[in-house]
């Protein structure tokens, strides 16, 4: 008793580890497989499928990775988290945002250099 991994990156693994990153929607289908009941449990999202019964029996549940952090996944029927049905689900921080820093040239007055050269005797006449 395990959960396979069907798609993608996680395609034929055994309890495969899951991703997310924090505020993400998460979307799993649950298929029986075998026959006996199931279901699929994120406690640390406060998060559970429905039990399936039968083969071929499937459910699917939807959720928002709500924090992050490393947690597990299992089946909570009587025995089959015992029998290694478990996996981990990693949740990432959410990225922060972009901050975009421009150049500041801009100087205080009083924090100029005096003139150079000839331009410090020049006298300036104002036109009206």
């Amino acid at each position: 008793m395990v959960y396979i991994g069907v798609g993608g990156a996680i395609e034929g693994k055994v309890n495969p580890v899951l991703t997310a990153s924090e505020g993400q929607v998460i979307q799993l289908r649950l298929l029986n497989g075998e026959g006996a009941e199931h279901d699929l449990v994120f406690l640390d999202q406060n998060t559970r499928s429905p039990r399936v019964t039968g083969r071929g029996a499937s459910t699917t549940i939807a959720f928002r990775a709500t924090k992050s952090g490393d947690f597990i996944y299992y089946c909570t029927v009587p025995g089959n988290r015992l029998a290694v049905m478990e996996g981990q689900f990693i949740v990432t921080q959410r990225p922060s945002p972009q901050t975009v820093v421009e150049a500041d040239i801009s100087r205080e007055p009083s924090d100029l250099p005096p003139p150079i050269g000839s331009a410090a005797r020049r006298q300036f006449a104002s036109i009206s």
